[in-house]
């Protein structure tokens, strides 16, 4: 219960009580007692006696660790107008069997990997204003669909950004790459000054949640023609994106590879 709730202030948690504290760690963890792997769970319910304020709907969330979660479910609350009351977020190794049944709460997630038999899992409980008759299924919904784009994302992130490192080398190699290219404005910038700013992004400065690809080819002129290319095809991924488009980028993205391969 102290891993559990390791960044709530005590001020926060003596109004609720002690029956209240324990039994919104008990409702998570019948939660989380089978997860299987790679999935989200998320489970919109009345607080009833496992809240921590009065009055309030609660939405406990299980899933592995990373990044962009609790921004990217933050932005989806406030898409359904809502905002937390509520937020408590511990990041917990767990141990669990081929079939998802949760068997130890291991410790907390402190930065390091962890063990060959462990997962990294972020378990979120939130609090928020009681919600009309069926938006509770909406927002499950939608916060799954959300959770699903965090993952590719996530997934996607080391190949991302080994794509931009690729492209950044490339375009400091002189011989590999043209001249300059000409931007709408009729001055020329050098492929030296932007392999070094894309490398530069790269080297943990900026976070790549989408990527792009498109045809590009030098000019006689030795500028590049058409749009310029993005860091690569390894995701269409963005954690803003509706069903429609997610189909479409998938779509995108095998056709992308299939060319390249092909």
């Amino acid at each position: 219960m102290r891993a559990y709730y390791r960044h709530v202030a005590d001020q926060d948690l003596a109004p609720a009580g002690p029956q209240r504290i324990a039994a919104i760690v008990r409702q998570q963890a019948l939660l989380a007692a089978q997860r299987p792997q790679g999935r989200a769970i998320v489970d919109v319910r009345p607080g009833g006696d496992a809240v921590l304020g009065p009055a309030s709907d609660v939405i406990d969330i299980v899933t592995d660790d990373m990044p962009f979660l609790v921004d990217s479910i933050t932005m989806e609350l406030t898409r359904h107008g809502l905002s937390a009351r509520v937020l408590v977020h511990p990041q917990l190794r767990i141990r669990r069997d081929i079939t998802g049944a949760m068997h130890q709460v291991a410790g907390l997630v402190n930065g390091a990997e962890p063990a060959r038999d462990e997962l990294a899992e972020s378990w979120t409980h939130i609090e928020i204003p009681r919600l009309g008759e069926g938006e509770d299924k909406i927002l499950a919904d939608d916060l799954q669909r959300v959770l699903g784009d965090v993952r590719v994302a996530a997934e996607d992130a080391s190949r991302m950004k080994a794509r931009a490192l690729y492209l950044a080398e490339m375009l400091l190699d002189e011989s590999a790459g043209p001249a300059g290219r000409a931007r709408d404005d009729g001055a020329v910038e050098s492929e030296p000054e932007i392999g070094a700013l894309l490398r530069w992004l790269a080297d943990g400065r900026f976070t790549f949640v989408a990527t792009g690809s498109t045809s590009w080819r030098r000019a006689r002129t030795g500028h590049w023609s058409g749009r310029w290319p993005g860091p690569g095809w390894a995701s269409c991924a963005t954690t803003a994106r509706t069903p429609a488009r997610s189909r479409s980028c998938r779509r995108s993205r095998e056709r992308t590879r299939s060319t390249r391969t092909g």
